[in-house]
């Protein structure tokens, strides 16, 4: 990437702002793993509608926390970056569309992730496995710079194309020549995050129920047992 048209800190921290939403993700994740254990999800399979009401209370708090803090980052990078500011009405309607779908998109990967999280260490490899997906789809670096094989995987991954929309609102023309496509795509970036979200939002109820149905007072007095004796779960 030529560092004389962005500084390569500049090009991190907006692909940073368009893969914010994995911050949230991780937030779900160690959140669910707590109720698993202190038996809020045991509470939420015997109330009615509480997997419906626990969603949308998650959704509401997920959006407001994520939001605060994607203002807060935003702010400061317009400070020290005043040339990543917007050229046009367009381009900064493209960046806040990228900004919230990469929310969107990622809110369901994390209760998705968080169901299958029952100790410590799948906690552990799930956060680990977002950090590989954070750092290998091209927010860090051009993905150019990585093999083949590990560009079309990465290419597939919402986190690149929210990172890639973010990228393309607000960075010069030429730098698209460092992506997979060759060129910046936000309408393609737009429809593999819409068709993510489509999957993510149908997917993760069921996988969360699923989740929920195998809670037991049995399973919740284990957890609190590992938890007094080794001081983890």
């Amino acid at each position: 990437m030529d560092s004389e048209l962005v500084p390569n800190s500049a090009f991190a921290l907006v692909s940073a702002l368009g893969s914010i939403g994995l911050l949230g993700a991780a937030e779900i994740m160690g959140e669910m793993f707590r109720e698993h254990n202190d038996g809020s999800f045991l509470r939420m399979r015997i109330l009615p509608r509480g997997t419906e009401s626990w969603m949308f209370g998650k959704v509401l708090s997920f959006s407001v926390v994520n939001g605060f803090i994607l203002v807060v980052v935003m702010s400061v990078g317009l400070l020290l970056f005043p040339d990543l500011r917007p050229a046009s009405l367009a381009d900064f309607l493209v960046l806040a569309a990228s900004l919230v779908l990469s929310l969107v998109v990622l809110f369901p990967i994390g209760v998705a992730l968080g169901s299958l999280v029952h100790s410590t260490l799948s906690l552990l490899v799930c956060l680990c496995l977002l950090c590989m997906l954070f750092f290998g789809a091209g927010t860090v670096s051009p993905i150019s710079v990585f093999p083949k094989p590990l560009q079309w995987v990465t290419a597939s991954t919402p986190i690149y194309w929210g990172a890639h929309a973010a990228r393309s609102a607000v960075l010069p023309p030429e730098l698209g020549s460092v992506e997979i496509s060759g060129s910046f795509q936000p309408l393609i970036a737009f429809v593999v995050l819409t068709a993510w979200a489509v999957a993510g939002y149908i997917a993760a109820p069921r996988i969360l129920r699923r989740s929920i149905r195998r809670e037991t007072m049995g399973s919740v007095a284990a957890a609190r047992e590992k938890i007094v004796s080794r001081g983890y779960a």
